[in-house]
C-alpha cells in the first residue's frame, strides 16, 4: 500500500507559506526605506556639548519682527513655535527636530518689539543649506517663512535670518 503521510503535506504548505511570508515582508521593508528622503547630518542642538565644539560650530538665529498691529493681549510671544527646515535633493521640505521651539526672547529694538530664537550647528554641517525658518501662531497657523539660507561656513560665525510676523 502507498500510503503518504498527511503531515508531509502539511509541513511543504506551512513551509511555502512561512517562505511566502518573509520574502513579503523583506519586499515590504525595502520599498520603505527607499522612500526616505536622505537626511543631512545636523547636529540640532541649543548649545554645543563643549567649549571646543562652540569654537568649531556656528549659530543660526531667527529675529522675527512683530507688526505695529501686533494683539499683544491674545497672541502672547512665548505662545509662537518656530521650526527649521531642510530641502533635500528630490525638491521637499523637513523638519529639523532638534531645531523646533519657541521664541527664546524678546526686545524692543529701534524697529519695534523683535523675538529671537539661537540654534547651534556642529562643524560637520557648516555650509550646509538651503534651510528656511517657519513661525506658527498658537493655533498652528503659519504666520511667516524665511527666505533660503544656508549654514555659517566658517567657525564661529552666526546667521541671521529676519521674517516679518503679522496678526
Amino acid at each position: 500500500m502507498n500510503r503518504k503521510h498527511p503531515l508531509s503535506f502539511y509541513g511543504l504548505i506551512t513551509v511555502l507559506a512561512l517562505a511566502t511570508f518573509l520574502a513579503l515582508l523583506q519586499a515590504h521593508a525595502a520599498t520603505a526605506t527607499s522612500d526616505l528622503p536622505p537626511r543631512p547630518p545636523v547636529t540640532a542642538t541649543v548649545t554645543p556639548p563643549d567649549e571646543e565644539a562652540a569654537a568649531n560650530g556656528g549659530r543660526i538665529q531667527l529675529q522675527a519682527q512683530f507688526s505695529q498691529s501686533w494683539p499683544w493681549d491674545d497672541v502672547h510671544w512665548q505662545s509662537l513655535w518656530t521650526v527649521v527646515q531642510w530641502y533635500d535633493p528630490a525638491g521637499n521640505w523637513h523638519n529639523v527636530d532638534g531645531w523646533q521651539g519657541s521664541l527664546d526672547t524678546i526686545e524692543q529694538q529701534e524697529a519695534g518689539w523683535v523675538g529671537q530664537k539661537t540654534w547651534w550647528a556642529g562643524e560637520e554641517i557648516l555650509g550646509a543649506g538651503p534651510f528656511r525658518w517657519l513661525v506658527y501662531g498658537q493655533d498652528g497657523q503659519l504666520l511667516a517663512t524665511s527666505d533660503n539660507f544656508a549654514l555659517p561656513d566658517v567657525p564661529g560665525a552666526t546667521i541671521t535670518v529676519a521674517v516679518s510676523l503679522e496678526p
